[in-house]
């Protein structure tokens, strides 16, 4: 499980869906205060989105995928916990 085939496609798929997530938020408009912090949560939900479409929820959760999955979880969460106290401060 995890050859190198199967890791180029989830970054692949990852690519894909993050250059369309930041194509959509950049047509939105929305002043993006944060740009950097979300553009970190855009690369983790895009290497969570690739992972989960590759390998799948069953195989995911299996040796090395496992801790890579634990690692892109946490990060998404972090970020986002950072880009909304930063939001919230701009408002302020």
């Amino acid at each position: 499980m995890g050859t190198t085939s199967e890791w180029i496609g989830a970054l692949k798929l990852g690519a894909f869906w993050g250059v369309g997530m930041f194509v959509l938020d950049a047509i939105s408009g929305r002043k993006m205060s944060t740009r950097l912090l979300d553009l970190a949560a855009l690369a983790f939900g895009s290497l969570l989105f690739g992972m989960l479409m590759e390998f799948g929820w069953r195989r995911v959760l299996h040796g090395g995928i496992a801790v890579v999955l634990a690692i892109a979880i946490l990060g998404l969460v972090v970020v986002g916990l950072a880009v909304r106290r930063a939001r919230k401060r701009s408002l302020s």
